[in-house]
């Protein structure tokens, strides 16, 4: 989710991207061990002078629903490459499955470990 449209090969749609109702945050990334109240990042008009840094799959995701619907469209760029989707899952998540609790374990020392240190 986090390969850029600029990383696509797709020069042809980098500068055509002009869709002044298509917008994108990036989210500043943060390691936290709990959900944040909280974010770092601007909203950006999709132009061809940044086209090139929105999230390819965001990007050719919202110019399709853009198309179909009609509508302003804002993307939430929350990615981070090489991140694991378990990372992504809430502590409730894992409690609801007994295989996980291990795992479920570990979140909560890290969170531990985390208000230790903050």
């Amino acid at each position: 989710m986090e390969m850029s449209l600029g990383g696509c090969n797709a020069p042809q749609d980098v500068a055509a991207a002009d869709y002044p109702t298509l917008r994108r945050i990036k989210i500043a990334l943060r390691a936290i061990p709990r959900p944040a109240t909280d974010v770092q990042g601007q909203w950006e008009t999709c132009t061809p002078r940044n086209a090139g840094g929105f999230t390819a799959a965001g990007f050719y995701f919202a110019c399709r629903i853009q198309k179909e619907v009609g509508v302003p469209i804002g993307l939430l760029d929350d990615s981070w490459g090489g991140t694991l989707i378990r990372a992504l899952d809430s502590p409730a998540g894992f409690a609801m499955e007994p295989s996980l609790a291990d795992m479920l374990a570990s979140l909560k020392k890290q969170e531990v470990d985390y208000r230790a240190t903050t």
